[in-house]
């Protein structure tokens, strides 16, 4: 059986409602994805860092403890996360974060909010669909070899026209900006 850990992260400057943004809510999402793949959460694989800035990367307890579960070998093989904003907001950092994830052998499973019909709750009710978790086969593969190519010593831009020439789909959603 495979065992899957979750990590969920919100800042208190998002501009969401409380219910949107909630850690409770990604766990609930994260919970329910692995359910239906037939995987394990223990709640000691569970990592929360609640109303820290993904800007920050010292000071989060939940992030540092899941670091140290791969130390020598981490004790599960799927980290589930909301999206890849959730560890970080700063792009070397972010990286170097899942390269340390990917290297321990773990994979990254990142279900993607995708719109479906249905009530929101909060003022903007009216202005948000509501979301429920969809996978994004592929991504962490593409995640993966970006950083190899980067490694190998391509920059961000020769990176970006490789992808774009072999119509590898951009991360951003058609119509608007992503979430955080």
């Amino acid at each position: 059986m495979i065992t899957a850990a979750i990590y969920s992260r919100k800042s208190t400057e998002q501009d969401v409602t409380e219910e949107a943004k909630s850690v409770t809510r990604q766990i609930e999402h994260a919970r329910a994805y692995a359910t239906r793949k037939g995987w394990t959460v223990a709640d000691e694989h569970i990592y929360v860092d609640d109303g820290i800035s993904g800007a920050e990367f010292k000071k989060r307890p939940g992030l540092l403890r899941l670091l140290n579960a791969f130390d020598p070998t981490p004790p599960f093989q799927v980290l589930i996360m909301s999206e890849e904003s959730r560890l970080g907001r700063e792009q070397i950092e972010t990286a170097y974060v899942l390269k340390t994830i990917m290297d321990a052998g773990a994979k990254i499973y990142g279900p993607d909010n995708v719109a479906v019909l249905g009530p929101t709750l909060g003022r903007r009710a009216a202005e948000a669909p509501a979301h429920r978790p969809e996978d994004q086969p592929g991504q962490a593969r593409v995640v993966h070899r970006i950083f190899t190519m980067y490694a190998q010593g391509d920059g961000t831009s020769r990176i970006a026209h490789r992808l774009n020439a072999e119509g590898v789909p951009s991360p951003r959603r058609q119509g608007g900006r992503r979430g955080r």
